[in-house]
């Protein structure tokens, strides 16, 4: 067992240029950084910019040699990453009651908030009707946010109060 962290040697490349990374070298044995770059890695390309609106940016900079043809000037444009939320808000009572729907493409954002002024507890489900032993449970002011693993499914939502609110904001992909 180590006795202190001055025991390990130090991680760098080893005695000759061609050997790997080794921490087992004894502490003796000189160990080098690499000249070059940082970390041993190749230099960096320029990369064509992309907007999401207008397309390749032709003024942006030619890739460096060695780039197939093609896969230089493909963008990248990910819808799920933006959402455009529908925002409200309902009155929730002692019975379960759809908030929003199952929608027919996907889901990217999902975000639930218990917004009642008094001490009214929510729960929701998904899927099928809320009931006291759903297991998402909101307490006054607490909020709940999907935006990465969104559910897809029916929301619903019940109080132990009739006099309950939820606030909800949720997108789909268009």
């Amino acid at each position: 067992m180590l006795k202190n962290p001055r025991d390990v040697p130090p991680v760098l490349q080893g005695a000759g240029p061609a050997e790997p990374l080794s921490p087992w070298l004894p502490v003796n044995v000189p160990q080098v950084l690499p000249s070059g770059h940082p970390h041993n890695l190749p230099p960096r390309r320029e990369q064509a910019r992309f907007s999401p609106f207008t397309g390749l940016d032709p003024s942006a900079p030619v890739p460096g040699p060695g780039v197939p043809a093609g896969l230089d000037t493909i963008g990248i444009y990910d819808p799920h990453h933006y959402a455009d939320p529908i925002e409200g808000f309902i009155a929730v009572g002692t019975a379960s009651i759809l908030i929003i729907s199952q929608p027919p493409n996907r889901r990217n954002f999902l975000a639930l908030r218990n917004s009642s002024t008094g001490t009214e507890v929510i729960f929701v489900a998904f899927g099928s009707p809320a009931s006291a032993s759903s297991w998402l449970r909101l307490e006054p002011g607490q909020i709940v946010l999907f935006d990465v693993v969104v559910p897809q499914s029916d929301v619903w939502v019940i109080a132990n109060a009739a006099t309950g609110q939820v606030s909800f904001a949720h997108s789909t992909i268009a």
